[in-house]
């Protein structure tokens, strides 16, 4: 077959002992139904009507996904994993699908097109001569299935908890991403999985953490806390359960003993969980635990060494001890990885001024600055004034914009710290206890506060905090 042809909406194909019938996706071999669950078939018939040449990841989004979800490249790959098991071809020595780096995929083997009249022609003498003997048996089935219609209601709803669970893997693939946007679409997922799966603890666990994270707002934390509660009362030895738990204890009721508990439940019953290590880690950060939280966080890069968000973390860890030349290594590493990350920026800039780096500071101030909309004239007066005095200049530019964009009293102190304006770090840092912001626990581990801990009037503030 051309590399060019591409199928007919109505034919089939045969490749390699396989034949795929695109009128209900299904894949046989030899005549044998292959077990393929309903998105990999999707996008095995993506790749089959377009055989020799590439289908970017982007278009099997678009076909699969639309416009609903924002990136689904870790569901790609879970799917293309399943269609490999199915056709039982290893990547490394692959003969059907072949990746193509940062592009996406092709099919790649020999192909040859099943046209229905073939088919039919094939099949038309054994149907004539088995009709006589079946069709009692077709009338005794048709009139069973008739009278016990309960049938079709179990079997419609089987597929409906199949399809909950298979969003409910979109939602947690979307909760882990962690972005504004990709959290709010998994509340609508988890939400709507609850009308199915109606004891799934999970599924309230989900919801608890994505409602506490974006953004944290009084009735947020309320709804939080009443989901962790409600999954906790299903099933207390699940770890995203313990997760959900132990984020209500720390970024609600600053109960770090607590949180440190169940996120120790979390990891060891789910030890895979990159956001349980994460937290993990940084409650022991605020206890002081630094070997411990070291641990952590490395176990966490483990999982997946790829994740820059995890490097970065490591770096504000490193920050958070004094570590001043690790903490910069290991932010450019996740800069390397997501050039634009803004705190990842701003991480190499504290590092950098912290050892009179200035030239690198100065480097990724300018990269910072030119991320936002700032008209040109105004930020070629930013690059002289940062030139002649970095940190300050800055750090006090840094300030108006988190000012005028209404950052929050925690922001505030953080930069007011950077600044050495203690007076007004400590009263930012006091208003966002008053406003209960979710933050204040992680005062204790930034290392922007390192001076701000030597103050009686900070120990005094953050009583609040059981550590």
């Amino acid at each position: 077959m051309s590399e060019q042809h591409k199928l007919p909406d109505k034919e089939n194909i045969e490749f390699g002992g396989y034949q795929f019938f695109f009128d209900n996706n299904t894949l046989k071999f030899r005549g044998k139904i292959v077990d393929l669950q309903h998105k990999p078939s999707e996008i095995l018939a993506i790749l089959l009507r377009s055989p020799g040449q590439i289908v970017t990841r982007d278009q099997i989004i678009e076909a699969i996904w639309g416009d609903q979800i924002v990136d689904f490249d870790q569901n790609i790959n879970f799917n293309i994993k399943c269609i490999r098991k199915a056709l039982n071809d290893d990547p490394r020595r692959s003969i059907f699908i072949q990746t193509v780096p940062r592009k996406g995929y092709r099919f790649i083997a020999d192909t040859q097109v099943i046209y229905e009249s073939a088919l039919t022609s094939r099949s038309i003498n054994l149907v004539n001569r088995r009709l006589f003997y079946l069709l009692p048996l077709v009338l005794i089935v048709g009139l069973m299935y008739y009278f016990q219609p309960r049938h079709q209601s179990q079997a419609q709803n089987t597929q409906d908890v199949n399809d909950s669970n298979e969003d409910l893997k979109r939602a947690q693939y979307l909760l882990a991403k962690g972005d504004y946007l990709s959290v709010k679409r998994s509340i609508d997922i988890f939400e709507r999985v609850t009308h199915t799966l109606t004891d799934s603890a999970e599924t309230f666990a989900g919801l608890s953490i994505a409602n506490l994270i974006n953004p944290s707002t009084p009735e947020t934390q309320k709804s939080a806390v009443e989901y962790a509660q409600r999954a906790y009362q299903k099933d207390p030895q699940n770890g995203q359960v313990n997760l959900a738990m132990a984020m209500i204890e720390f970024y609600v009721r600053w109960d770090m003993p607590k949180a440190q508990f169940f996120l120790e439940q979390a990891t060891h019953l789910s030890p895979q969980s990159i956001r349980a290590w994460h937290e993990l880690s940084v409650v022991q950060t605020i206890r002081g635990d630094y070997k411990k939280a070291s641990y952590s966080i490395q176990k966490a890069i483990e999982i997946d060494p790829g994740r820059f968000q995890e490097i970065f973390h490591a770096g504000w860890f490193h920050l958070a001890i004094g570590e001043y030349d690790k903490a910069l290594d290991q932010c450019l590493k996740s800069l390397e990885i997501a050039p634009n990350h803004r705190y990842s920026l701003l991480c190499v800039i504290s590092a950098a001024l912290k050892q009179n780096l200035n030239q690198t500071a100065i480097k990724y101030m300018i990269q910072y600055i030119e991320l936002y909309d700032i008209p040109a004239n105004e930020v070629d007066v930013l690059k002289t004034q940062i030139k002649q005095n970095p940190g300050q200049e800055f750090y006090q530019w840094y300030l108006q914009f988190l000012q005028q964009n209404k950052a929050s009293n925690f922001q505030l102190a953080l930069t007011y710290a950077q600044l050495n304006n203690t007076a007004a770090a400590l009263l930012s840092l006091e208003e966002a206890i008053e406003n209960r912001h979710m933050m204040v626990p992680t005062a204790w581990a930034f290392g922007e506060f390192i001076e701000l801990r030597k103050s009686s009037k900070f120990v005094q503030l953050m009583e609040v905090v059981t550590r």
